[in-house]
């Protein structure tokens, strides 16, 4: 998107919009992996612009990463209209590749034999546990039956 057209649109969301109204806060519940964006419309809007705001610095940080400069790091500025300051993104780190470009690892997960292995060592520890319980319940047996 041009420059130009970028600043049509975020003119165009500020006029649509009150920072005085706005409201936005991520949601983190008691739950771990539980997140939430609590927001009235003027928060989401407000929170755009301050995103395509940031997207204004991609080129100057382009050629920074370009002429060597490892901070490159993008100040997402916020507003009262944050809810929660504390938990604030205050950076951006710009990517320069796409999406399909970027290689993320792969979760592994475990091969049905290598389940099985799993599955049949606790089993063995199992029986091997129970025979030398047996064992010795056995020998204790024979000794107090050769004592009395």
């Amino acid at each position: 998107m041009k420059e130009e057209d970028l600043n049509k649109v975020i003119q165009i969301l500020e006029q649509n919009s009150s920072e005085e109204d706005a409201y936005f806060e991520f949601y983190f519940e008691d739950l771990p992996d539980f997140e939430t964006i609590q927001a009235n419309k003027d928060g989401l809007i407000v929170y755009a612009i301050s995103l395509l705001k940031a997207t204004k610095q991609f080129e100057l940080r382009n050629l920074q990463r370009e002429e060597g400069d490892i901070d490159n790091l993008i100040k997402f500025e916020i507003g009262a209209w944050y809810a929660n300051e504390s938990d604030s993104l205050p950076y951006i780190k710009p990517i320069f590749q796409k999406r399909n470009e970027i290689v993320k690892p792969q979760i592994y997960k475990a091969t049905w034999k290598e389940t099985i292995y799993e599955s049949g060592c606790v089993l063995g520890l199992i029986i091997l546990i129970i025979v030398i319980v047996v064992g010795f319940l056995v020998i204790f047996n024979s000794i107090i039956e050769a004592i009395f």
